[in-house]
């Protein structure tokens, strides 16, 4: 999983700032005539495949974490897409690649790697290794986007009240560990932020897995039908307010009408088959919010009353972005998307942010706020369509000749489009409109979580499947034997118990978050024990960034010594080069107005010089004491 690379790869940066340090604090030993180079051996190809799965790895943990942007996420999945079509053109030719040519595929890989590493301690995204504070914005934009998906399970009946209670807990649990992190100063380092957002990241899988574990209503065939339903009533009603109101004139409500015509329309066609799947709902989705966009720039023309604009806060666009990049860095990591469609992807979220960063100045009205919706949406579809294909991250090895079919099915794990009212916010990670208060609020858009793909291991041979498929049906069998005795002898002595979750299932979802008693005898100590780790390596980065430090000062003091000296040396020459103190010997001196005792001792001064100076050189300049 990205969270285990992601702390593989925060231990190899830190293994690597240590070589610095220490390589910058030590002495360079001067170059001998007996050291000798050797050649590097010769990198065999499924180690440079495994290589190349690691750093994409790599690459979808440093965008989680912040420390890359999209830009530079896309950048670097570029430059893999460059080794991975050197790396196939070396194996089509004939005899297929040579020593030199591995050689130069894993000299691209180590430049990469070292790349990877020079981006995620820059400071354009969050700088690794630095010690200073930061907001943690994001991670407070994560947290509560999960949140908002405990709450859309509940609602939908996808989660029980214990699986809703226990990520809970374990949202407090992380919750309690950021706040021991935030006791001095009330900041983060880039560092904390990062083993924090690989902890959430543990929860969302957890909160994908509950929702489509079968137990319950699966959101992978949850019908949409109501929830479009109840938000075209919303819009309805908006549209007789504003007749009654005055904002819109007759033809504007006739051009209001028509784009609920669109939906209608298009409604009748998903209903088709007697259920709204997601994809359609998502569509739909869009279609209302062109609606609800021309009924909210109608109501605020010159024409009949002009309504005032309504605003909701940017953090509920923030949420669903982080969401989708949530998805994205999945779909890196379990090989669901190719190089290419991985670029496509950051490619699109960056227009989605550049269109936020241009439509949020001065606040977001409710209007711009559908349109960014419509736009993620796009992205929702375009995402699950990416993700759902045959197209896989195969490695630099080619893949078997009959790869296993995969599913084309939307995200199991998509949580649905929200319905909503007239102008309070919505649910983080909604796709549709706000919700009316008192109303219940159905789950959120969310193409952005695909489903999960065994795709991080490079393939194996066609006889090696086989084997491994014919054990594993034995296993299968052998389990379901012991599985049907078990469940015998549970039906024997606890017939009751069996129907529990079931019933569990059925529970209205509370308006409030629920939230575990947390006494001292069910006190979990994972908050101190977590806090002290992160502090423990906190610590040793700042002894080695000191240390580092501490040699650059003193290489620069040796190096303003060795300048200073150079300084004195040049100001001696230049005095001694001055030819304003130089005279020609044969020439004599004008001494001026002075006294005769003065003029006397210069005289004896001169005469002693010319008489020292040897006859058979020509006359230098002397210089006068």
């Amino acid at each position: 999983m990205i969270q285990n690379v992601s702390s593989t790869a925060a231990s190899a940066a830190l293994a690597a700032a240590s070589r610095v340090a220490i390589k910058q604090a030590a002495p360079v030993a001067p170059a001998t005539a007996q050291n000798t180079v050797t050649r590097k051996a010769v990198p065999a190809l499924s180690e440079l495949n495994a290589q190349a799965y690691l750093q994409r790895q790599e690459i979808g943990a440093a965008l989680y974490d912040r420390s890359f942007t999209l830009g530079e996420g896309a950048r670097m999945l570029k430059r893999q897409e460059a080794i991975a079509t050197y790396a196939e053109q070396i194996q089509l030719q004939e005899g297929g690649p040579t020593a030199q040519q591995l050689r130069k595929l894993g000299r691209m890989l180590d430049r990469a790697e070292g790349r990877i590493q020079a981006l995620s301690n820059n400071d354009k995204g969050a700088n690794l290794s630095s010690l200073e504070g930061i907001d943690g914005k994001e991670l407070d934009t994560v947290q509560d986007n999960l949140a908002a998906r405990i709450q859309h399970g509940i609602k939908d009946g996808s989660l029980t009240a214990q699986e809703a209670a226990d990520l809970l807990a374990r949202q407090q649990e992380i919750g309690d560990v950021e706040a021991k992190l935030r006791a001095s100063g009330g900041k983060l380092t880039a560092g904390e932020q990062k083993q924090l957002l690989d902890e959430l990241r543990k929860t969302a899988d957890d909160i994908n897995r509950a929702r489509s574990n079968g137990v319950g209503t699966n959101v992978g065939s949850y019908n949409y039908a109501a929830d479009v339903d109840r938000r075209q009533a919303d819009l309805i009603k908006q549209l007789e307010q504003g007749v009654k109101l005055g904002s819109l004139t007759a033809d504007e409500a006739a051009q209001v009408v028509a784009e609920f015509d669109k939906v209608n329309k298009l409604e009748e066609v998903a209903l088709a088959n007697g259920r709204v799947d997601w994809r359609e709902a998502t569509g739909l989705s869009s279609a209302m919010n062109s609606a609800e966009i021309k009924l909210y720039d109608l109501q605020r023309n010159a024409d009949g009353v002009k309504l005032a604009d309504t605003f909701v806060d940017v953090k509920y666009v923030d949420q669903r972005e982080a969401q989708q990049l949530e998805s994205i860095t999945r779909g890196l990591d379990n090989g669901a998307l190719t190089n290419d469609e991985g670029i496509a992807l950051l490619k699109d979220q960056q227009s989605i942010q550049s269109l936020e960063d241009k439509l949020v100045n001065g606040g977001l009205t409710r209007g711009e706020y559908l349109r960014l919706q419509t736009e993620m949406n796009d992205f929702s579809l375009m995402n699950a369509d990416l993700q759902s294909n045959r197209d896989r991250f195969t490695g630099l090895v080619p893949p078997p000749a009959n790869p296993a079919p995969t599913p084309a099915n939307p995200p199991a794990s998509a949580n649905p489009p929200a319905s909503g009212g007239v102008t309070t916010p919505p649910v983080s990670g909604g796709a549709g409109t706000p919700s009316t208060p008192g109303t219940s609020t159905p789950p959120a858009s969310n193409a952005s979580t695909p489903p999960a793909a065994s795709g991080t291991t490079p393939p194996v041979k066609a006889e090696e499947a086989s084997k491994s498929e014919e054990v594993s049906k034995s296993e299968e069998a052998s389990k379901s034997e012991e599985a049907s005795k078990s469940e015998e002898a549970s039906k024997s002595e606890k017939p009751v118990k069996a129907a529990e979750p079931v019933e569990a299932k059925g529970e209205v979802a509370p308006e409030t978050v629920i939230r575990l008693p947390r006494g001292e005898e069910t006190r979990n100590r994972f908050a101190e024990l977590m806090t002290a780790a992160m502090r423990t390596l906190t610590d040793d980065v700042r002894d080695l960034h000191g240390k580092a430090l501490d040699a650059a000062a003193d290489r620069r003091s040796e190096a303003q010594k060795a300048q200073d000296s150079r300084k004195s040396d040049d100001k001696h020459v230049s005095r001694e080069s001055d030819r304003s103190g130089w005279v020609t010997l044969d020439k004599g001196l004008e001494f001026g107005a002075r006294n005769a005792e003065h003029e006397a001792k210069l005289g004896a001064y001169v005469s002693a010089a010319a008489s020292t100076a040897p006859r058979s050189e020509p006359a230098i300049a002397r210089k006068v004491a």
